[in-house]
């Protein structure tokens, strides 16, 4: 079960400033900030990230989310990832995703998402091939 409420993981943020400080205590504990992530309301994306996002953020979460997955939250962290899609600089931090991150290990399931949406777009290729990476893991697990 995801964790919502813990010692370790800061409040709620309110703004974009205590994201990120929130962000700098997490970044060594991936599981942690994907948790404080599942947290944020998500209308709150584009407040609190729309000036911020940064690809380290995307690759933390990306790893936060694949140590938690599982079949019962898989549909969760992926309406999530949805979400952050729509962010407003989300495109360009993917862009500068490192190359394993963006190469063919992600390779999508005939079934999978990518396919329902018949997507074209480069960057929302690349966002489907992460949500790939968090199916994989859950599966192999």
């Amino acid at each position: 079960m995801l964790k919502h409420s813990s010692p370790e993981i800061p409040p709620i943020p309110t703004t974009s400033f205590r994201f990120i400080a929130d962000y700098q205590a997490l970044k060594d504990r991936p599981e942690e900030f994907a948790n404080y992530f599942l947290a944020v309301n998500k209308d709150d994306y584009g407040m609190l990230l729309g000036d911020v996002i940064e690809t380290d953020m995307i690759e933390l979460l990306i790893t936060g989310f694949a140590a938690l997955a599982n079949q019962a939250n898989i549909a969760h962290f992926l309406e999530c990832l949805l979400h952050l899609a729509n962010v407003s600089r989300f495109d360009i931090a993917v862009m500068f995703l490192d190359t394993r991150s963006k190469n063919g290990q992600f390779n999508l399931a005939p079934n999978s998402v990518e396919y329902c949406f018949k997507i074209t777009d480069v960057t929302v290729v690349l966002f489907m091939r992460l949500i790939s990476l968090i199916t994989a893991i859950c599966w192999a697990k």
